[in-house]
């Protein structure tokens, strides 16, 4: 008789911006690029840095709803998509059109 596989629980808390596998705090992909030296933020000005996390979180909004079919295109700004998520909207756009869905689409 086989075990069956261990499935972790992975939450993430948009307010504190914490990840948590099985309840315990990891790094998010921004961290760890920041610790091995692949980004280096430090020299962005806090309202660039500022207003590229709220771009963020609101791509990754936009991805979750159309994951869920539940994406109003009419509030991402008079472009569509590539309004007000730029490039990483128009990404997505194409991504959905390939068919491909859920973790790495967006």
């Amino acid at each position: 008789m086989t075990k069956p596989e261990a499935v972790n629980i992975i939450k993430f808390d948009p307010d504190s911006h914490l990840y948590r596998v099985d309840g315990i705090i990891v790094p998010s992909v921004t961290q760890v690029l920041e610790d091995v030296g692949i980004v280096d933020y430090s020299r962005l000005p806090g309202s660039t840095r500022e207003m590229a996390l709220r771009r963020g979180s609101a791509v990754h909004a936009a991805c979750h709803y159309d994951d869920e079919g539940d994406l109003d295109e009419t509030q991402l700004g008079g472009e569509g998509r590539t309004g007000q998520l730029g490039p990483a909207g128009g990404a997505a756009e194409g991504q959905s059109e390939s068919g491909e869905k859920g973790l790495g689409r967006c």
